[in-house]
């Protein structure tokens, strides 16, 4: 209900139907949330949502194909390579890791 009043205010102020299109109303991913601190846990997992998937818009419109990925070759475990993945150069390559451990273990190897 609030979702809705917020809008139709922006739309009577001018707001183009466009930009309107871009607001997630209700705010957050659908996860039963009620009490305030699970609400915020909602608008946070949306806000990862996009941060890692590219996607702006509540219908996926903007989606990116899917997360680039790569194996730590001290682990073997499956990483998400972006921006916070930690890494090293060998060789003219760039290496990913799951975490600083097992990049420290593969630069003193």
């Amino acid at each position: 209900t609030r979702g809705g009043a917020v809008i139709d205010e922006l739309r009577a102020a001018g707001v183009s139907e466009e930009l309107l299109a871009e607001i997630d109303s209700p705010a957050g991913l659908d996860i039963g949330a009620r009490s305030p601190s699970e609400i915020a846990v909602s608008i946070l997992a949306r806000i990862i949502t996009v941060r890692r998937t590219g996607e702006h818009s509540a219908h996926g419109a903007g989606r990116s194909p899917a997360a680039i990925t790569a194996t730590d070759p001290v682990c073997g475990m499956t990483v998400v390579v972006d921006a916070d993945t930690p890494r090293t150069e060998r060789d003219g390559e760039t290496v990913y890791f799951c975490g600083e451990g097992c990049r420290r273990s593969y630069e003193a190897a």
